[in-house]
């Protein structure tokens, strides 16, 4: 009897806990998509290309660097999952979401610093990222650095 109980008050700190941070995390992550989603309507207006050069049309006026970058860290219940695919290898899915979001972030912040230079157009963006932490994978913590960075082009006044 007292084994059963043993597992049960186990079972109960194992799960409850695991359970809780899936809807916790689930949330934020959902927030987060809404909020990216309304903060890249502001910057719907500014163009942005990977290209190295302007595109033909525009005359620049001036260019200068503009860089956003986030580190991104995942959540209990994705740390937990992705633990357990990682023995299996192959896709790691469940963490996707959080590596769209941290590049979205990034873009995000990059275009804030765009915007702020009065820019019309971004080009030659890149994104890059970046582990922090353990490389091993062994320890629970780990988080990655997406940082997107371009010229940021104001164009001659026509």
């Amino acid at each position: 009897m007292s084994g059963l109980i043993i597992v049960l008050i186990w079972a109960f700190f194992t799960a409850v806990p695991v359970i809780l941070f899936y809807f916790i995390g689930r949330q934020i992550e959902n927030n987060h998509f809404t909020a990216l989603a309304k903060r890249e309507q502001q910057h719907r207006k500014i163009i942005v290309t990977n290209l190295k050069k302007v595109p033909e049309g525009y005359t620049p006026l001036e260019g200068s660097l503009c860089m956003g970058s986030v580190v991104m860290g995942s959540d209990y219940f994705k740390r937990f999952v992705a633990s357990i695919q990682t023995i299996f290898g192959g896709r790691i899915s469940i963490l996707e979401t959080v590596m769209e979001r941290g590049r979205r972030e990034a873009i995000v912040r990059m275009l804030d610093q765009a915007k702020m230079k009065g820019a019309d157009l971004v080009i030659n963006v890149r994104v890059e990222t970046s582990m922090i932490g353990d490389p091993s994978g062994r320890s629970q913590g780990g988080a990655a650095e997406i940082i997107a960075y371009g010229t940021a082009v104001r164009q001659r006044p026509s």
